[in-house]
């Protein structure tokens, strides 16, 4: 990255541009994780935040398009939520500080259908998603078992310790967002941060999209947009 600022620079902005570029991602060749470059817009949100706290609902992998790999690494904790029971497992390996639990997150406490297939990135809880990627994107269905589902209100009121600020939530439920969302207590649990999937936005309508509508109303500002990822701002910050 160096060399290729020194080619395309003159040599009197070089200065400002690479003591920028360090104060925001901390320096160059770091290793970024997410899909989409969430964590990169992640890095230079929470900069200041040295030991900050995350929730992860759909966490899917430590690293593998991980939103909260690069934090963890830089001495984060957090909980990770997921259904795959293999993936509990490999987070509990992976990710000694934090809690790592297995369960489905839904607006009620139940049993739900999920739908596991050969990528255990697009595993769904949702019908309509499942059939999205095995019909439409080819990807073979592993196997379809039940599991147990609770509201996330529920899950972090058990698991966050008392007083715990949440830095940063992430969701990734591949269809059931909205779920999600609405399945929090937003009056206890208020995340300065969220990252959470939209398939469906449209940037130059946003209010079309529910999930945009939702945060809008829970007092949170879109920052950025990356592919289908959405990143909110809280608009009033903790003190």
């Amino acid at each position: 990255m160096r060399k290729y600022i020194k080619k395309i620079v003159p040599a009197r902005y070089r200065y400002r541009i690479v003591t920028t570029f360090k104060n925001i991602f901390g320096g160059f060749g770091n290793t970024y994780y997410s899909q989409n470059g969430e964590d990169v817009i992640l890095a230079s949100l929470f900069r200041k935040t040295a030991r900050g706290f995350y929730v992860d609902v759909g966490a899917h992998h430590p690293e593998r398009y991980s939103n909260t790999r690069l934090l963890y690494k830089r001495g984060w904790r957090g909980v990770n939520i997921d259904p795959d029971a293999s993936a509990a497992r490999l987070f509990q390996k992976k990710r000694k500080r934090d809690t790592n639990i297995c369960i489905g997150i839904s607006r009620e406490r139940g049993e739900k259908q999920f739908f596991m297939f050969a990528d255990p990135a697009v595993n769904t809880f949702s019908p309509a998603m499942a059939n999205v990627w095995q019909e439409g994107k080819n990807i073979p269905l592993r196997a379809t078992i039940v599991v147990k589902t609770a509201p996330l209100r529920e899950v972090l009121s058990e698991v966050v310790p008392a007083g715990m600020r949440i830095d940063f939530l992430n969701i990734d439920a591949e269809g059931l967002d909205r779920d999600v969302l609405e399945s929090n207590d937003w009056e206890r649990f208020r995340p300065e941060v969220i990252a959470i999937e939209d398939h469906g936005f449209k940037a130059d309508v946003p209010s079309e999209s529910a999930v945009y509508r939702f945060l809008r109303e829970k007092g949170y500002t879109l920052h950025a947009v990356m592919k289908f990822s959405l990143i909110f701002v809280r608009e009033t910050p903790h003190a």
